[in-house]
């Protein structure tokens, strides 16, 4: 629990402009467009794999699932 104490020397820390509840949104945010330009990263790695006959069905389904199961946990210990 944050007390009153910690949110003003926060405020005053950070310029005044910037309060915690401001901070874990940009920080979710800003977390949330990393992993979701990586899960697509991978994605499209594994497609051109597939498509090139590199790897099989099999492991460019593993790897979409792999991606899917990344996100959702991201998602879920990463809220503002």
């Amino acid at each position: 629990m944050i007390t009153i104490a910690q949110q003003n020397a926060f405020t005053s820390g950070a310029g005044g402009t910037l309060t915690m509840g401001n901070f874990s949104m940009v920080f979710a945010l800003v977390a949330s467009t990393v992993i979701l330009l990586f899960s697509g990263w991978v994605l499209l790695s594994a497609y051109r794999q597939w498509s090139d006959e590199k790897i099989d069905l099999h492991k460019f389904v593993w790897a979409i699932m792999r991606v899917l199961i990344v996100v959702i946990i991201f998602g879920y210990y990463v809220r503002p």
